[in-house]
């Protein structure tokens, strides 16, 4: 079972006609398989090529092809062979991928972390390992990185533990960047290093000196993201800032730790940043002479774990290949257009509406010493099909227990809660799990419930009407979750009316907008939670009465006691085909405040905002332990990256992330055009619900449906939130002075990126 792949049950377990809407939930579009000579007989090696796709032709632009390689492998022999003997047989073994990779048209080639010795740093021991450490320019895999780069006409990026004789013999963890002539372009150096576990890398080397170097090669710009900086947001946004059109990510990982995680961080990089990503990861179990402690109380052992390759890259848009496989050698091949770059960011505009001028004034106060959080106080049919749905009936249990580990995480229980209509409405309840018990803290448990719902009567029913029957029916399912006894619940993006933005009317639909405090929407809301002794997050169309009848897309924050804690506005505004909402409202101007409850920290981040890493990180740095996430989006735009944002951020920042969407299909009234060409329609598409919550560990819920109102519950311990920051030290290791430092940079009118040219 180990040696296979999700894509390999899938494909062998998943009938045709519902495996294209599986792999579209997965990966994204449909990409072709490229027609590749065979390797070298008698290599013990997989090779896999797509054409990525995904560009339109533009008229004044060639497409800018290019076909990128990655390598996956194992050692070649013991690890108390000579130094020399190991660096020089894995020298002679990827050498042959390389060539084999030149023969298939590739331009641009990156191998694993440190891919020329075993990631031996668990051992802690200085010698043998730091003699693999050599000269950036002028040793030995350089020399012969650059020999072959002249050769095949080919960038060769080349993950090595670097010797810095020049200064005082300093160990580094650096990839060098050799062009296609054989020249040197440059080197990066690993910007955050772990200090967790088998993973303490700080005992060799330290947290890397030359920021977020972009490399101009003849084949386009790339950057390189080394490993454990994957797990960082802002590490990857500062080569977006900085031009790169495809970031590298050579990585060493083990499957116990973070297998989970994998298929999803460098994914929503690509959507992030709007540029290609490449994911690489070794293979094998590497076995050391010496037994060593892990730090966590268990026997001494020679082994670090097991690697598990499922190297894989993605487009701008989100779509990904297959991964290779997991336990053996590997080349990944992919024929990308670099125009897809620039086409994604014109269509989601996700750079445009970055706000760094916000998030470097933000950034800055937060690396101050004295600094204070933001914090509120307690007193102010096919289609029907869920993945899920399908993963359970037509994959065999044993097969489908790997497949939900890889694609949820840790195995969770289901709550014994109260049902409703199952023909309306879907009640579904987790235990999240995954907290240790302490001694000094007691549990912090907590329960939170997400509603999805559609509107209830037609989009030309009088206002008034409209409204008063989604108020009835949500009341039903707040009256629900207090009988499944949840303490905190949050309602979908403008719940109370349809998202009628797309049509671009102004009225009657700015007639739902309501005052925030005391509109007819908080104040029923208000009576439910002082009802039911429960925290409800309620987003609404605010008017904003006080100041010259401003409409905002807000959420509202309503204590147990049925007072309004606060207010947050909607932060990133999409200007995107039917979702140009600055029609209606502009960005929010309340910061990123975090509502404390007697329930635990919360805070909201709208929407459209998910696809923004800095919006998430603020609401961490305040100190969130919950982040709702409160959406309206349909499938043909979005749903390959729906699972993947919020649950990213509840990784990075070592918080609980909610994501909520709404469902069914809304027709308004009156024909509307989308900007895209095409006929003008009535309709927006399909509202694919799918609300899920995720843990600080990257564990997650299934998804509720995708065409059905829903209440899904879930059972948190809030302790896991600073478990997760100990474990894994992303908080630790952010390095948000020198971030705020390069954002602050790149906020000013004479920014210069730091590209290091041909």
């Amino acid at each position: 079972m180990d040696s296979l792949t999700v894509e390999q049950i899938l494909e062998d377990n998943v009938p045709e006609q519902q495996l294209k809407t599986v792999k579209r939930v997965l990966y994204g579009r449909e990409i072709e398989a490229l027609d590749l000579p065979p390797m070298e007989k008698g290599l013990q090696c997989e090779l896999k090529g797509y054409k990525l796709g995904g560009a339109i032709a533009e008229q004044l632009r060639a497409p800018r092809v290019v076909k990128v390689a990655i390598i996956q492998h194992g050692l070649v022999v013991p690890t108390s062979e000579p130094i020399r003997v190991q660096r020089d047989e894995i020298h002679k073994k990827v050498t042959k991928y390389i060539e084999h990779a030149a023969t298939c048209g590739a331009n641009i080639v990156c191998m694993q972390e440190l891919w020329t010795m075993p990631m031996a740093f668990c051992t802690r021991e200085k010698y043998p390992w730091n003699e693999f450490a050599e000269d950036a320019l002028t040793g030995p895999t350089t020399t012969l990185m650059v020999k072959i780069a002249q050769k095949h006409g080919i960038v060769i990026v080349s993950s090595i533990l670097e010797r810095e004789s020049s200064n005082s013999d300093i160990i580094w963890n650096t990839t060098v960047v050799i062009n296609s002539d054989g020249r040197v372009l440059g080197k990066q150096r690993k910007n955050h290093i772990p200090r967790n576990g088998d993973f303490n890398e700080s005992t060799y080397y330290m947290e890397g000196n030359l920021g977020h170097p972009v490399f101009d090669t003849t084949f386009g710009k790339i950057g390189v993201v080394t490993c454990y900086g994957r797990h960082h947001p802002l590490n990857w946004l500062m080569y977006g800032i900085n031009g790169a059109e495809i970031v590298f990510n050579p990585s060493a990982i083990i499957a116990e730790q973070f297998e989970t995680l994998w298929g999803v961080e460098a994914r929503c990089a690509a959507i992030s940043n709007s540029y290609y990503t490449c994911a690489i990861n070794r293979v094998g179990t590497e076995v050391y002479p010496n037994a060593f402690t892990s730090g966590d109380g268990k026997p001494p052992h020679k082994e670090l774990g097991e690697f598990f390759g499922s190297s894989y890259i993605t487009a701008p848009d989100g779509t990904r290949t297959p991964g290779l496989n997991r336990t053996g050698d590997g080349v990944l091949i992919a024929e990308i257009d670099l125009n897809l770059c620039r086409q994604v960011r014109d269509l989601w505009n996700f750079p445009m509406t970055r706000r760094l001028d916000l998030y470097s004034r933000e950034l800055t106060k937060a690396t101050d010493p004295n600094y204070q959080p933001q914090i509120v106080g307690n007193n102010l049919e096919l289609e029907k099909l869920s993945l899920e749905e399908v993963l359970d009936k037509e994959v065999s249990e044993t097969s489908g227990e790997f497949v939900n580990r890889l694609l949820y995480g840790r195995k969770l229980e289901k709550l014994d809660i109260p049902k409703l209509d199952e023909n309306t409405c879907e009640v579904a309840g987790w235990r999240m799990g995954g907290a240790k018990a302490e001694q000094l803290r007691p549990p912090r448990i907590v329960r939170i419930g997400l509603i999805q719902n559609s509107i209830v009567l037609p989009t030309d029913a009088p206002i008034a009407e409209q409204r008063a029957a989604i108020h009835k029916k949500i009341s039903g399912y707040i009256d629900h979750a207090a009988k499944c006894g949840v303490n905190i619940v949050c309602m979908q993006e403008a719940w109370t009316m349809p998202f009628a933005f797309c049509t671009r009317e102004k009225y009657p639909w700015s007639e739902f907008a309501e005052e925030a405090v005391d509109g007819p929407t908080t104040e029923l809301l208000s009576n439910l939670a002082r009802k039911h002794n429960m925290v409800i997050v309620s987003p609404i169309l605010e008017r904003d009465g006080v100041n010259g009848d401003t409409v905002w897309n807000t959420a509202v924050v309503i204590g147990p006691d049925g007072k309004v804690i606060g207010k947050h506005r909607k932060n990133h505004i999409p200007r995107v085909g039917d979702f140009n909402e600055s029609t209606y409202y502009m960005e929010g101007n309340t910061g990123h405040p975090v509502f404390e409850t007697p329930y635990g920290k919360i805070a909201i981040n709208i929407c459209y905002g998910r696809h923004h890493p800095l919006n998430w990180l603020m609401f961490g740095i305040n100190g969130a332990e919950i982040v709702f996430n409160p959406s309206a989006t349909v499938g043909n735009l979005s749903e390959p990256l729906w699972p993947i944002e919020a649950r990213n951020a509840a990784i990075a920042n070592s918080y609980y992330t909610c994501a909520i969407n709404r469902v069914g299909i809304e027709k308004f009234p009156n024909e509307f055009t989308s900007g895209d060409g095409k006929p003008s329609h009535r309709e927006f598409g399909q509202f694919y619900g799918s609300s899920y919550v995720a843990a600080p560990d990257g564990a997650r819920t299934r998804g509720l449906n995708r065409h059905m109102d829903g209440l899904l519950v879930a059972e948190l311990d809030l302790n896991l939130c600073r478990q997760t920051k100990d474990v894994w030290g992303f908080r630790m290791t952010q390095r948000l002075d020198m971030y705020a430092k390069e954002i602050t940079a790149a906020s000013q009118s004479d920014f210069k990126p730091q590209i290091v040219g041909k």
